[in-house]
């Protein structure tokens, strides 16, 4: 009785990949039908096979799942049959219509069809490496061709260099005289060289001496910069302190007393000044101390005039419109004193804000710069939202993003106590949306017409200038326009950097 192979070697795995091969247009053709019962265009069609449904998907089966469609196709009798239907073995060829039809005695003939087909593949490797394995040797040979003419080449050389070494000592005509002014030459040499080092060390000892007078001088600068920074601080507070003590030196103008009678008139000079008795040294001072204390209110109120005279423009008109005034030659003119008292507020220009300064040896932008602005008493962050999130959590959604950089920023907020605001592009329809943001955290919007980029730059523009601001945002216009109003900016990267590695 004629061996089977396709039953004793069901469990090699070489022959199970050579057997998936052969029967390849039978595994199609199994897909081909799975598919199209699954699709339910076929009516009272059976649905496919649950071990096949996975792997409709597929654009190109891998190994492992033809082996799982042959599997069904062995085990499933009508789901074969249904595959097989009207496929005659021109269209499916011989291996795999004895796989599907399965006449008498198709697994003997099966089984040697694949051992013919595994042979051949063998054959073929073994050609391809014999083929490979003569390349190979050509090669080689190649190379050691290659490798005698050079040998040749260079015994040929070194034939004619022995040659001239021989005739030069033939000659040797002055060659110990060569040799002597050689030597001298190379004890000049050495001379010079040790010169050159003994004035690079002084150079260096110079350099090194230099150096450090110029980090005296930098401590220095620092330190007085500081004190400076110390002594407007103490003078402020001395101006405002000579304001009160000003105004308390002075003598109050006394009132009449409504039943005494009136002093009758007196010469100028003849009449008692209430300026009497005080020190001129001090009444100049107070004046100075006053125009100082004027000078500081009027660029505060240069900011709070550019803040809130939008406003104030709007509710005057409403006023107007609501409320007709019964005397309009006073209104008229209380109107133009406000409007000029609101044109010399808004020609103020306020101070700069200055960027904070970094420690030495701290680089802008690294964890180290940051940490270090994050932990600036009282300082104020705001974040470009969505920025940040889209870099940090692309594929989650609007909402998720949100979640996931309030819980960040408030762990932010926590660790360095700075003030965090956030703000998020408005979504256009009018309503903000729910968001659970901590008290920790501030949650801006912007208004359907306005951008949220806008929104950030006027925040920082509204906050007092001696306020130290850190704007997170890596939008260009963003970065541009916070430099521009003094703030420090960390890119959206940079911040996901310290917070990720804390």
């Amino acid at each position: 009785m004629a061996q089977n192979p396709e039953s004793d070697r069901s469990g090699d795995d070489a022959y199970q990949v050579v057997r998936a091969r052969v029967l390849n247009r039978a595994i199609e053709s199994a897909i081909i039908q799975a598919k199209q019962d699954a699709s339910g265009k076929t009516k009272g069609a059976p649905l496919p096979p649950a071990a096949l449904r996975p792997l409709l998907n597929f654009v190109r089966l891998p190994t492992a799942a033809s082996r799982r469609v042959l599997e069904v196709l062995d085990s499933d009798e009508p789901f074969r049959t249904s595959v097989a239907g009207t496929l005659s073995e021109a269209d499916l060829g011989r291996e795999s219509w004895l796989f599907l039809h399965r006449p008498e005695g198709w697994s003997v003939e099966l089984g040697l069809l694949i051992e013919s087909a595994a042979e051949d593949e063998e054959a073929a490797a073994a050609g391809a490496q014999g083929r490979t394995a003569e390349r190979r040797l050509a090669q080689a040979e190649e190379a050691l061709a290659r490798l005698k003419d050079e040998l040749a080449e260079a015994l040929e050389a070194a034939k004619g260099a022995t040659e001239a070494l021989a005739a030069e000592r033939a000659a040797g005509l002055g060659l110990h005289a060569q040799h002597d002014q050689l030597e001298q030459r190379v004890q000049q040499l050495e001379q010079e060289r040790q010169q050159a080092v003994r004035s690079m060390k002084d150079a260096e000892k110079r350099a090194s001496v230099r150096l450090e007078e110029s980090r005296l001088a930098t401590s220095r600068a620092d330190a007085a910069e500081q004190q400076l920074t110390e002594l407007e601080a103490q003078r402020a507070v001395a101006d405002a302190a000579a304001i009160h003590t000003s105004a308390a030196d002075l003598p109050a103008e006394p009132l009449a007393e409504a039943s005494e009678p009136e002093e009758p008139l007196r010469p100028r000079a003849a009449r008692p000044s209430v300026w009497e008795g005080v020190d001129p040294s001090k009444v100049e001072a107070a004046v100075r101390q006053a125009a100082l204390a004027a000078a500081v209110l009027g660029e505060q109120l240069g900011v709070l005039a550019q803040s809130i005279s939008p406003a104030v423009a709007e509710a005057d008109m409403r006023l107007a419109s609501e409320q007709p005034s019964s005397n309009p030659t006073s209104s008229d003119s209380a109107d133009s004193a406000d409007s000029a008292d609101s044109a010399e507020l808004l020609a103020r220009r306020p101070p700069r804000r200055t960027p904070l300064r970094l420690l030495r040896g701290a680089i802008d932008g690294s964890p180290e710069g940051v940490e270090q602005l994050l932990s600036t008493p009282q300082i104020i962050l705001i974040a470009d939202g969505y920025n940040i999130s889209m870099e940090a959590w692309p594929l989650l959604d609007g909402a998720s993003q949100r979640t996931s950089l309030l819980n960040m920023l408030t762990a932010l907020q926590a660790r360095t106590s700075a003030l965090v605001h956030v703000v998020f592009d408005g979504e256009g329809t009018g309503t903000r949306p729910a968001v659970g943001a901590p008290l920790a955290v501030r949650v801006h919007f912007s208004k359907a017409e306005v951008e949220a980029d806008d929104l950030i730059l006027d925040m920082v523009a509204g906050l007092p200038t001696d306020q130290p601001v850190i704007v997170v945002s890596s939008d260009r216009r963003v970065q541009d326009g916070a430099r521009r109003l003094g703030a420090n900016v960390v890119s959206s990267g940079q911040l996901l950097a310290v917070t990720r590695s804390s």
